[in-house]
């Protein structure tokens, strides 16, 4: 059965496409399913970081603990450890605190947003909880909600080390989203079923319910504190604002924050507001959404608008310009959460992702069902990895081969941007396009092939189509970006 799912892949790799941060990192866009076209969560999120960035991804599996073992976290403080750790997708950015991703095997899915908080005299106790917070809910959480309470759990004992986050975690049927300020507060807040939410780089949680507890929950003393510094005055305010009170004055009014937003809400929403700060956190699509969707808006630039200060690629790369646009330079990766119950999780989850940046990659649609992640994505095993995240040697290897060359590509790109993007618009819609063709059958033979019982039959399969397409679409980046002259 193996060597015949082997063959598979290498005949897939050429079947025809018929068949430490700035503060402005990141953006997110969370769909719930009752405005999706299939019934799924979807969950699409801009990884953006600055510096010297290296990307790896890994498969990791389950991990059994001996009783009484901690996990030590980099704060100092320490946590017990379950009598078993899950298995998942684990996308890593080696020496950074906050930009690791994560789709585990029960569908979970968690990724973050920097969103600055005016807060400065945090409560932290044995140095708060920073880069373990998603790691815990990415190893341990079986469901999007159970995740909220491992997160909240972790901050009320150590208090959040960083400034402020907004904390995403999704499953196949519902999401979540978890506003952070430095120190022990927090609000948590469900995506309506029938809502989208926008994050740029401020918390977009407005008005909170506490008594509502399947929608909300918010930490001890939250309103109190906020009167106690000021932040809230109930006679001036009205009612309870939580961004108003909890964010960064000056991140909740930046403009490179407030527009992203509204860019994102004008692509999607049914009727858009006005562009401003005062955006609703929460609105109605103006049509179910696919991934396809999604991905358009990962990789906006403010085409066709006034924000375009490339007139149409005419004046270069729209990735370098004054406006903060929400496909950037800084983006290092991106990924569109596709997460349905209707299906086994290990084909019912998956992770569509694009390398560097989406406008000049192509989204590759990753189940989290694979028995690996494709060659030329990792360095290693993630164990090793994950010890050595912050050791400087786990970033001189630079990227991985196949990551590699996605990140040429981009470029190349920008290089000759009005020139080139045609061709790269041309080998996405190309590639996409089969991919979701394809999307139904595989889907269709692995689900069923579960459901008889097969499941390490299913898995095979699985691997064999995820890691045949993957390299197909390597192969074809890189003669695109080859055959492109190279700059003098």
């Amino acid at each position: 059965m193996r060597k015949t799912l082997l063959l598979v892949s290498l005949l897939l790799v050429f079947l025809p496409a018929a068949t430490a941060q700035s503060g402005l990192d990141c953006f997110a866009v969370i769909a719930g399913k009752g405005c999706t076209a299939d019934g799924s969560v979807l969950f699409a999120h801009n990884e953006d970081d600055d510096g010297d960035v290296v990307v790896r991804f890994y498969r990791f599996e389950r991990q059994r603990h001996a009783p009484g073992s901690v996990l030590t976290l980099k704060g100092g403080g320490a946590v017990p450890q379950p009598e078993e750790t899950l298995g998942g997708l684990w996308s890593q950015m080696p020496g950074f605190d906050y930009s690791d991703i994560y789709l585990n095997d029960h569908g979970v899915a968690v990724a973050s947003n920097a969103c600055t908080s005016r807060e400065d005299k945090p409560e932290l106790t044995d140095g708060g909880i920073g880069y373990d917070l998603r790691h815990l809910v990415g190893r341990r959480a079986r469901t999007a909600r159970e995740g909220v309470e491992i997160a909240i759990a972790a901050v009320a004992k150590f208090g959040y080390a960083d400034s402020g986050r907004l904390l995403a975690i999704a499953d196949p049927g519902e999401a979540w989203v978890i506003c952070l300020v430095r120190g022990k507060h927090w609000v948590a807040a469900r995506v309506p079923d029938d809502r989208v939410l926008t994050v740029a780089n401020t918390y977009p949680i407005r008005l909170v319910d506490p008594a509502d507890r399947e929608n909300f929950r918010v930490s001890p003393g939250l309103i109190e504190h906020a009167k106690s510094r000021g932040w809230y005055v109930p006679e001036r305010d009205g009612p309870f604002d939580f961004a108003r009170a909890y964010a960064s004055p000056a991140a909740r009014t930046d403009p490179r924050n407030f527009r992203r937003q509204w860019r994102a809400i004008r692509l999607l929403a049914e009727k858009p507001p006005e562009e401003g700060w005062d955006l609703p956190a929460f609105v109605s699509p103006q049509k179910k959404l696919a991934p396809a969707d999604l991905m358009a808006v990962l990789r906006d630039h403010y085409e066709g608008t006034e924000r375009d200060l490339t007139d149409a690629y005419r004046k270069g790369t729209p990735n370098r310009t004054a406006e903060r646009t929400l496909c950037t330079d800084s983006t290092r990766n991106a990924v569109v959460f596709q997460l349905r119950a209707d299906l086994p999780v290990e084909v019912g989850a998956l992770m569509w992702v694009a390398m560097r940046r989406p406008d000049g990659s192509v989204f590759l649609p990753w189940y989290v069902g694979i028995r690996e992640v494709p060659p030329g994505f990792a360095d290693g095993d993630p164990a090793t990895a994950l010890a050595a995240h912050f050791a400087p040697e786990a970033t001189r290897l630079g990227n991985p081969e196949s990551f590699q060359v996605f990140h040429d590509l981009c470029d190349a790109l920008d290089d000759a941007y009005g020139e080139r993007f045609p061709a790269v618009r041309k080998l996405q819609d190309e590639l996409e396009r089969g991919f979701f063709r394809w999307q139904p059958e595989i889907e269709r033979l692995v689900a069923s092939t579960l459901r008889a019982g097969d499941r390490e039959a299913a898995r095979d399969l699985l691997t064999a189509y995820v890691l045949g397409q993957t390299a197909r679409a390597v192969h074809r980046a890189g003669a695109l970006a080859a055959s492109f002259p190279q700059s003098p």
